[in-house]
């Protein structure tokens, strides 16, 4: 596990970095997971609607399967925004102004 807190700009960011088996191997390209972990982290604190940002990062090896978790404390996707977020170049609506 590794924890940590850092301030960036207008916010303060506590981060928290769980993996229980340090033998985790992932047959990915580098680059593309290092794109899909960047976006995912940026997301989570640019539209986040709280200045005391908490980020989790959770990977757990379960029955061969790799498991990648994210979760924080924003705002979340409504329900009925599901089915969009796995679309291109798409802007959720949630409550927060466009930046």
């Amino acid at each position: 596990m590794t924890s940590s807190v850092k301030e960036t700009g207008q916010k303060k960011i506590e981060y928290e970095i769980l993996c229980a088996d340090e033998n985790i191997s992932i047959d990915i390209p580098k680059p593309y997971l290092n794109t899909v972990m960047a976006n995912l982290i940026r997301n989570a604190i640019q539209f986040n609607d709280k200045k005391f940002v908490k980020l989790r990062i959770e990977v757990k090896n379960l029955e061969n399967q790799i498991t990648l978790s994210f979760s924080d404390n924003g705002p979340g996707i409504p329900p009925e925004e599901y089915e969009k977020i796995l679309r291109n170049f798409i802007r959720l609506t949630n409550g927060l102004p466009a930046m």
